[in-house]
C-alpha cells in the first residue's frame, strides 16, 4: 500500500516463527514501489496472538490488516480460530486497534472470540467495497483442496457482519470447460480455493477479478496454478462466472469473453 503521510510504499507479510509457533506480521517500506524494501517492524497483531493467512484493505488514508488468528499462541489444536480486522496506525507500520473479530471455528475450547459464532474455519480473508457495502471473502479451511468461497457483508468494517454465505457459481453450457461434469461443483468455485480479489477501476465501470488457487493434488504434476475469473451481479447477488478465455480493458474497466 502507498502511505500518503510518509510517502512510502508499505508491504505487510506473514513472518514465519517456526513450527506451530505461528506467524507474526512483518512490515517493510520503500520510497518506490519497485525498489529495495527494508524491514521496519515484526510483531504479533496482539500480545500472544499469532496469525495464519493475512491480507490488507485500504480506503482513503485508512489501512487495515485482515488476519486469520489463532486461539492460543503455540497451540496446534487452536490454529485458524477466527478472522480479525485491525486498523493500522497512520504510517501503516503497526496495529492501532482491533475493530472486529468473528467467524469462530467449531472449536469448543477456544474462548475470547468477539462477534459471530459461525463458520468451521476460514483462510484467505479479503475485503472489497461495492455500492457502499463491504464484502469479506474467505476460503474454507480445507488444506490444499478446492473449497467453497464464503462471503459476508456489512455496512461498516466494525460490523455487524452477516452470516457467511457460499458464493454461487454461474456456468453457461456454451462456455463449459472440457470434462466439466467431473470437477465442477456449484459450491467449489470451479475447482479453486479463494485467494484474493483485484478491483480493476476504469472510466466506465469497475470489474472485480476473482483469483483462486488451483493446486496440483489431482494430476500430481508440477506446481498449482491460479485461476482468474470475473465476479458478476446476477439475480441481485454476486456470482463467480466461468470463462475459459476473457480479457479486460484496464482503461474502461470493462471485460468481455474471447471466443
Amino acid at each position: 500500500m502507498h502511505c500518503n503521510k510518509t510517502g512510502k510504499w508499505v508491504i505487510l507479510f506473514e513472518a514465519s516463527c517456526g513450527q506451530w509457533v505461528r506467524h507474526k506480521v512483518g512490515y517493510a517500506t520503500c520510497g518506490t514501489i519497485n525498489g529495495k524494501y527494508e524491514l521496519d517492524n515484526c510483531t504479533y497483531p496482539e500480545p500472544k496472538q499469532s496469525t495464519g493467512d493475512q491480507s490488507v484493505y485500504q480506503e482513503g488514508d485508512n489501512a487495515y490488516l485482515l488476519a486469520v488468528v489463532d486461539g492460543e499462541l503455540g497451540n496446534q489444536a487452536k490454529l485458524n480460530a477466527a478472522v480479525a480486522i485491525y486498523k493500522l496506525t497512520d504510517d501503516y507500520l503497526a496495529v492501532e486497534k482491533k475493530v472486529y473479530q468473528g467467524w469462530q471455528s467449531d472449536n469448543p475450547t477456544f474462548e475470547g472470540w468477539v462477534g459471530d459464532k459461525t463458520g468451521t474455519g476460514s483462510e484467505a480473508p479479503h475485503i472489497i467495497k461495492r455500492d457502499g457495502l463491504y464484502y469479506m471473502f474467505t476460503s474454507r479451511l480445507w488444506g490444499w483442496h478446492s473449497s467453497p468461497t464464503m462471503y459476508s457483508t456489512a455496512k461498516s468494517l466494525e460490523g455487524p457482519w452477516t452470516q457467511q454465505k457460499i458464493l454461487k457459481t454461474y456456468l453457461e453450457l456454451k462456455s463449459a470447460p472440457p470434462a466439466w461434469r467431473w470437477w465442477w461443483r456449484p459450491t467449489l468455485s470451479f475447482n479453486t480455493q479463494h485467494d484474493f480479489i483485484i478491483p480493476v477501476i476504469g472510466s466506465k465501470e469497475t470489474t472485480y477479478v476473482y483469483v483462486g488457487d488451483r493446486y496440483s493434488q489431482y494430476h500430481h504434476l508440477g506446481v498449482g496454478r491460479n485461476i482468474f475469473l470475473p465476479l458478476i451481479r446476477k439475480e441481485g447477488e454476486l456470482r463467480l462466472i466461468w470463462r475459459q478465455q476473457w480479457q479486460i480493458n484496464t482503461k474502461t474497466g470493462e471485460w468481455q469473453s474471447v471466443e
